[in-house]
């Protein structure tokens, strides 16, 4: 009989723990998972192609919301969920604000905005005659002042430029050795305006001009810019 008083404790002790136990909710994975996506999605505010996750962030908070509410609350991670998915759809509604703001604004007064890529280098250059040129449409932009975008082709010189080389990109085609023609312009900087050398992509305004005298030498611009305007680009578009 003493015996049995005994275990009855120790049985209502193991009993109380198991109930313990039983009542703890593990936090859904995909919550945490997605809190993470969407911090890291903020940086989309300063870098446009981290919006990209905000997107991702978006879609694995859906997943996890529909996961929490069918779990019929055996996973905590409520609140984490609908953060996550209010913050990333925020993060990229203004990102995405941000980036059509800026590239809206950032052309000077006066100035028409041309793609580098489509407007002048895909153009390519003609051959009439034996006679190198330019091709009609990009002939057509002499005396045209205009806004474009490319890469500084780097010299020796760091800062203090007053004649730099801008070309499309700064991959092969340009950097990896001699750029073709159509896919480089000289800028010459008017006044006493100066430039430093940006490894990034940089934007530059000022009078389009043909190089009458060109004859084809190594790195020489068969299309010249009178730039009144030097900035790093504000968008990549």
């Amino acid at each position: 009989m003493s015996q049995v008083l005994e275990m009855a404790p120790q049985s209502r002790a193991y009993e109380s723990y198991e109930g313990g136990e039983f009542s703890y909710r593990p936090v859904l994975g995909l919550a945490i998972v997605s809190v993470i996506l969407t911090l890291v999605s903020l940086l989309g505010l300063l870098f446009w192609p981290f919006l990209a996750i905000a997107m991702l962030s978006i879609a694995v908070s859906g997943v996890a919301l529909i996961q929490l509410y069918r779990s019929a609350g055996e996973y905590r991670g409520l609140g984490a969920a609908w953060f996550s998915l209010v913050l990333s759809a925020v993060t990229l509604a203004a990102g995405i604000g941000m980036q059509i703001y800026l590239y809206r604004t950032e052309v000077p007064p006066g100035y028409e905005r041309i793609s580098f890529a489509s407007d002048i280098s895909r153009k390519g250059i003609i051959v009439e005659k034996g006679q190198v040129g330019p091709h009609p449409d990009v002939a057509a932009l002499d005396g045209k002042k205009v806004f474009l975008k490319g890469f500084v082709f780097p010299e020796n010189k760091a800062d203090g430029i007053k004649n730099l080389l801008l070309c499309r990109d700064s991959g092969d085609c340009c950097f990896g050795g001699k750029p073709k023609p159509e896919d480089m312009i000289g800028v010459m900087m008017t006044g006493d305006k100066t430039v430093a050398f940006n490894p990034n992509r940089v934007s530059v305004a000022g009078t389009f001009r043909l190089n009458r005298n060109w004859n084809g030498q190594d790195r020489e611009p068969l299309y010249l810019l009178e730039g009144e305007f030097y900035s790093a680009a504000q968008t990549d578009f």
